[in-house]
């Protein structure tokens, strides 16, 4: 199994877990060409799609994937049209589209959202956890995490000191979006032992810095870590070599 990116940031989010014979599409803010693009056009082989908000960065071409037969998980409010492959998930219902088992969990934003915890035969556990302040649930048996580390205070308030942030964007941040010491936190909280892959997502263009995110994330789980940029592929064994 890998994971591709197709974009993560406030202009667009979108991924693919694909082992070749099956796929399954993470939120649904790119364009369904780039999905196909990196599937080598065999749409055959897509599962579904989950999504975890309504946020147009997340969602904006939901009506585009349901109207080409493509079954999709996602929280009521995404739903701006009546369509039979369309199922309003319910937290902590399990559900399963082709050889993946979908988790849905509340996530802390501004608007009904949902991370997911992801398995299938070929990756293990994936927990996905995008536009949340905060993880309130603990998962056992991880083997890849997906989380946001979408700013740090002290870019952000050297910013809004500098004149480039409005004070406004702080409490936004703060009610929306996790922040990099949070994000340390939630994985120091979790059991990390089977866990090979973290892969941060969602950073912010003026309030991260990726190498530092990443380096700092390194140290304090001795993991693979990666931060998703657009292109990026990684795979997602279940087995630590």
């Amino acid at each position: 199994m890998k994971l591709i990116v197709l974009d993560s940031g406030s202009k667009a989010n979108g991924y693919v877990l694909t082992n070749g014979s099956e796929a399954l599409i993470i939120e649904a803010g790119v364009n369904l060409i780039e999905v196909k693009k990196v599937l080598d056009f065999n749409v055959s082989i897509i599962q579904g799609c989950i999504i975890s908000h309504n946020h147009m960065d997340h969602s904006r071409y939901v009506q585009n994937y349901a109207r080409n037969g493509i079954s999709i998980l996602a929280p009521a409010e995404v739903f701006i049209f009546e369509h039979n492959r369309n199922k309003a998930v319910k937290p902590l219902h399990g559900y399963k589209l082709g050889g993946f088992k979908i988790l849905p969990f509340p996530a802390k934003h501004d608007v009904v959202c949902y991370g997911y915890v992801i398995e299938h035969n070929d990756c293990g556990r994936i927990l996905f956890a995008n536009d949340t302040y905060l993880v309130e649930y603990k998962f056992s048996d991880l083997n890849h995490i997906i989380i946001e580390a979408n700013y740090a205070d002290d870019i952000l308030e050297k910013k809004i000191s500098e004149g480039e942030t409005h004070p406004s964007m702080r409490k936004r941040l703060m009610t929306s979006h996790m922040e990099i010491q949070t994000t340390k936190t939630t994985l120091q909280s979790m059991d990390l032992k089977d866990v090979i892959n973290i892969i941060l997502v969602h950073l912010s263009d003026d309030h991260s810095d990726e190498k530092l995110f990443k380096d700092e994330v390194i140290k304090i789980t001795g993991k693979q870590v990666y931060v998703a940029r657009k292109g990026l592929e990684v795979s997602l064994s279940k087995n630590i070599f």
